[in-house]
């Protein structure tokens, strides 16, 4: 089977199982991008879903976006056992298999957020806005540290990404919100972001800290948080950015401002 997969189909399989949802659309930007025109990638991105599907490597999920009118590029993909197998083979480990439960579809919703999240600091490396130099996914991406209690915990954002723009360095906390938590449980989320820069962890280990971005969904979702966090004396504002999906990569290319870079430039 693997002398049969070529270097992109290894890729697909290999991102699918890290990312562990990927629509049709999400595999085109991360792998077909290339391609003279989008319908040229559409289609190649089809093609090799549609073979890798048909050695039962990759299986569709029962659920679609946007619901059933979206043809092939709706579908929502996942790595099958037999691709496991293959995926243990690549990395020359006995493979770990997994439950496919279907999942909610809060959880979906989530999971394909962060992907569309992290396609849009891929893109914004590849125009040149900045370079990517580490990007760490779930659960790598999470910080372990002790609570106010002394209780082993861990900090969880969605993502942890360093980018690097001529003049500086930046560390970046994604958060991937979807409008859906209540305001309390964003705040508890921001107060461990605070009790995990005072205990310097980070700083000690990278040097830096990290600037923690909620990606939202909407103006008045951004609102309602900046105006939680700064109601709250207890929390820095400064550790914070909230922020569109539209405007994150001005945001990253400007140093955690949408108006260019602020003197010291590291987080």
């Amino acid at each position: 089977m693997l002398a049969h997969l070529t270097e992109r189909d290894r890729s697909i399989l290999l991102g699918l199982a890290a990312h562990r949802y990927l629509t049709t659309t999400q595999i085109q930007r991360l792998y077909f991008y290339s391609h003279k025109s989008s319908i040229a990638a559409a289609r190649a991105a089809v093609r090799v879903l549609a073979r890798l599907h048909s050695h039962t490597l990759i299986m569709r999920l029962q659920r679609r976006v946007g619901g059933f009118d979206g043809g092939s590029r709706a579908y929502i993909w996942a790595v099958t056992d037999t691709g496991e197998k293959a995926i243990g083979d690549l990395k020359n480990v006995s493979s770990k298999r997994r439950r496919y439960d279907q999942p909610s579809t809060q959880f979906l919703d989530h999971v394909l957020a962060i992907t569309d999240t992290r396609l849009e600091i891929i893109e914004g490396d590849r125009t040149g806005a900045f370079t990517i130099v580490q990007t760490q996914m779930e659960p790598q991406c999470w910080r372990p540290y002790l609570n106010r209690h002394g209780q082993a915990t861990h900090l969880k954002p969605d993502l942890f990404i360093v980018t690097q723009t001529p003049d500086y360095e930046d560390h970046w906390m994604i958060e991937v919100d979807r409008g859906t938590e209540h305001l309390p449980t964003v705040l508890r989320k921001c107060h461990a972001v605070q009790l995990y820069h005072d205990r310097g962890i980070e700083q000690e280990r990278a040097g830096v800290f990290p600037l923690t971005v909620w990606v939202v969904p909407d103006a008045a979702r951004r609102l309602k948080i900046e105006a939680a966090i700064t109601a709250t004396a207890t929390l820095d504002n400064e550790l914070f950015r909230i922020i569109e999906l539209d405007n994150l990569t001005r945001l990253i290319a400007g140093g955690g401002t949408l108006n260019g870079p602020k003197p010291g430039g590291h987080h």
